[in-house]
């Protein structure tokens, strides 16, 4: 799936779309819940597969207050459980809850009824933040199998999806590395990264006995002690 950022303009993101890309579109999490509900439902009227959301960039590291969008600077700010309840109920795509790093946040995105979270601390937008695929296991348990957990963060080849498969996610996210690949080689190195790191993951699957990425053996993997 292609993720769309958050400040696209529409015509952009129907490109993508027409191309024929399942596309998800990030929308920031304005204080405005109109402007809010309304951009989503524009990604959703556009085909976009569904809508997410960074609730991590409610805040300005740079001024310790809120983030804004930097054109018009409409206000960031933290999305309650009830505001996240209306959305959920308003779209007909699923929403994703970005940037969950924590088991309350899981839990919380759960009561809200939302079933697609993105474990993330947004590449290091605080500092010393632990790597999600370490909070991976503990979230999964909180929330059971109903949940679809997607992980982000360093997963940058084949062998790192496999640890966050193993560990119980259900799809990765490889943003920077496919964008690395993309400057490197234009088209054709995004195809020859995921052609590679396809045939690096089928390989660890193999090599662990791993019939699917659905059925993976956590206890192939072995952690080091901090």
């Amino acid at each position: 799936m292609l993720w769309l950022g958050g400040f696209e303009p529409a015509e952009d993101v129907a490109q993508c779309v027409a191309l024929g890309a399942k596309t998800v579109k990030v929308i920031k999490p304005y204080q405005d819940s109109v402007r809010f509900l309304g951009e989503a439902k524009q990604a959703e009227a556009l085909g976009c597969v569904a809508v997410a959301t960074d609730l991590d960039h409610a805040y300005s590291k740079k001024t310790g207050g809120y983030d804004c969008d930097p054109k018009e600077g409409a206000l960031f700010g933290p999305k309650s459980v009830e505001e996240l309840a209306e959305a959920v109920s308003q779209l007909h795509v699923p929403l994703v809850v970005k940037g969950v790093l924590s088991v309350s946040d899981a839990v919380n995105c759960q009561k809200a009824g939302v079933r697609y979270i993105l474990l993330s601390h947004h590449h290091s937008i605080m500092d010393y933040a632990v790597p999600p695929v370490m909070l991976l296991p503990e979230i999964r348990k909180a929330v059971g199998q109903d949940m679809t957990i997607i992980v982000d963060c360093g997963i940058d080849t084949g062998a790192e999806a496999f640890k966050a498969l193993a560990l119980g996610a259900d799809l990765v996210c490889s943003a920077r590395a496919v964008m690395k690949a993309l400057r490197k080689g234009g088209k054709d190195g995004v195809v020859g990264w995921v052609q590679q790191n396809t045939a690096l993951l089928r390989t660890y699957l193999n090599r662990t006995g791993s019939p699917d990425i659905h059925h993976i053996d956590p206890t192939v993997l072995h952690k080091r002690a901090f």
